[in-house]
């Protein structure tokens, strides 16, 4: 019961975030490309993986999980060099302890959530060990986010 609720709400605001975007498209990216309020975007990445963990554990559609992984690895990709370019390529660069939040933790649960779906889902065809491998680096790569983000808080 429990997993058609949080479908239905994954779903509905999914629509509302669409919507969002197609009435106020300048203010999304506006939002975006900023350094507080960027990281936000992340969560739909670890909404996604959630959704696609309790589909390939609870509802036992481990295929399905494995499309939700290949689309939420696509959308991580594009989201995370997006946001670190543009940050990287602004004129105009606030100071470490006025751009770094705790918001910045959504990379890492981003991550996080990508390795754990990919380990819990099977594929359908014979790309398991390619797929573990992916999950293990994505785990590395967020330890990795999460000392330099850790390392950022210790200097404010």
């Amino acid at each position: 019961m429990l997993l058609y609720l949080n479908i239905a709400v994954y779903f509905a605001l999914k629509v509302l975030n669409i919507i969002r975007l197609s009435v106020n498209t300048k203010a999304v990216w506006l939002d975006f490309i900023n350094e507080i309020k960027g990281p936000g975007f992340f969560t739909f990445i670890a909404a996604s993986s959630v959704i696609g963990s309790q589909l390939s554990i609870i509802s036992n559609m481990p295929i399905l999980g494995f499309y939700i992984w290949v689309l939420i690895l696509i959308l991580w990709i594009v989201l995370i060099y997006s946001f670190f370019t543009i940050l990287i390529i602004k004129k105009s660069k606030p100071l470490i302890n006025e751009s770094i939040n705790g918001g910045w933790l959504l990379l890492i649960v981003s991550t996080q959530s990508l390795a754990i779906l990919g380990v819990l889902m099977q594929s359908p065809s014979n790309y398991e060990d390619i797929i573990m491998f992916i999950s293990l680096c994505l785990f590395f790569l967020a330890c990795m986010l999460y000392l330099a983000i850790i390392h950022c808080f210790d200097f404010l």
